[in-house]
């Protein structure tokens, strides 16, 4: 079992604090070019706990996890997305490029609505073609299967809470910035069973990590202290033990967890 927020430089000392991170809906944004661990072409999961504080009805959608899109260099990827509507609702959403570089409407999972500004969590699952969206581990909508083609190429452009194009990715572009309250990003090579999702909605503000077979990294955001900026911090740490430490952008601030 793995210890959210003691390991790694900088980390918190005991009395464990959990942490989250408000991101405002302009330029914030957590950056993993670097780390090839994230190239993920075949099965995996990835799960966060959110909160959208408010229905953007200005915008069609948010970027909350973003692995890869360089059209330059034919490197085509993979979006987790909250998406709006005038009405004021919002959808989870997952959507790749296809080895054409087009995002169509069969290679888009949309979930089912919802309107709250509580904290849930959800899971954005790839197993082999089919796609998969939970919200606090209860199936968002049914499954979808995509097209043969749709693959997440290997791209050096990575971003949790943002996303875009070309040779810098866009990772400012307001367009795109996700305006919500963000705590336990993880990232699994693997899907998790219904057990397993269970397990880790229960540990979201937990120091423990009891579900570590295939986890890339996991990041609980409580390096910092309640209303400092992110970008004030030493880095965002990795609690998995793969010290795979990711760094801020923008002005991403620490708030309490549950906020």
């Amino acid at each position: 079992m793995l210890a959210r927020g003691l390991t790694g430089t900088g980390r918190q000392a005991t009395p464990f604090t959990p942490m989250c991170l408000l991101f405002d809906g302009a330029g914030d944004f957590l950056s993993f070019n670097h780390i090839s661990a994230f190239n993920l072409t075949g099965d995996s999961t990835i799960s966060m706990h959110i909160r959208v504080p408010y229905h953007d009805t200005s915008h069609s959608l948010r970027r909350l996890f973003h692995n890869g899109y360089n059209y330059f260099a034919n490197e085509y990827g993979r979006y987790c997305e909250i998406s709006y509507d005038s009405n004021g609702y919002h959808k989870l959403k997952q959507s790749w490029h296809d080895n054409s570089g087009n995002v169509n409407d069969a290679c888009v999972h949309t979930g089912g609505t919802f309107n709250t500004t509580s904290w849930m969590y959800v899971f954005f699952e790839k197993e082999g073609q089919v796609s998969r969206i939970f919200n606090n581990s209860v199936a968002s909508s049914s499954n979808k299967t995509l097209p043969a083609s749709t693959i997440a190429y290997p791209c050096e452009y990575r971003s949790i809470g943002n996303g875009g194009t070309s040779s810098t990715c866009a990772q400012t572009d307001s367009g795109t910035a996700a305006h919500v309250y963000m705590d336990d990003v993880r990232i699994y090579n693997r899907i998790l069973s219904q057990t397993e999702k269970a397990q880790v909605v229960t540990e979201r503000d937990l120091p423990s990590t009891s579900v570590v077979d295939g986890l890339l990294a996991r990041y609980g955001f409580d390096e910092g202290v309640a209303n400092q900026t992110a970008s004030g911090a030493l880095s965002i740490l990795d609690s998995s033990g793969n010290e795979r430490h990711i760094t801020p952008g923008g002005s991403c601030v620490y708030k309490a967890a549950g906020s």
